[in-house]
């Protein structure tokens, strides 16, 4: 499994700062001597961990297709989901995140 609110990822992908405390990563990793992450930090860490845990079981691991999509957003919105009233609003917003018409996301 990949930590993506790692020590390692935090300071390559995000740039967060470190500073001498200890943290425990969402996924159980402990990581001492660092800075917890902020609110905003971990939020976008959740993001990313979530978006991989959908992306690439049909090919690239980095862009989630029509059918992955489709499933993080039913799995991970469902309330937000079902208390819309237009059917079509998973393909609209693939359609609006979809700007080159590969019909993949990333």
């Amino acid at each position: 499994m990949i930590c993506f609110d790692s020590p390692h990822f935090l300071t390559n992908q995000l740039g967060c700062n470190i500073s001498e405390r200890s943290y425990q990563g969402t996924c159980g990793c402990f990581y001492p001597s660092i800075r917890m992450p902020s609110q905003l930090e971990g939020a976008m860490g959740a993001l990313i961990t979530v978006f991989y845990n959908y992306s690439g079981n049909d090919g690239d691991k980095y862009k989630l297709n029509k059918g992955e999509l489709k499933q993080l957003l039913n799995s991970e919105l469902t309330d937000f989901l079902t208390s819309q009233k237009d059917p079509m609003l998973v393909e609209k917003i693939m359609n609006d995140l979809d700007s080159n018409k590969d019909n993949e996301v990333g």
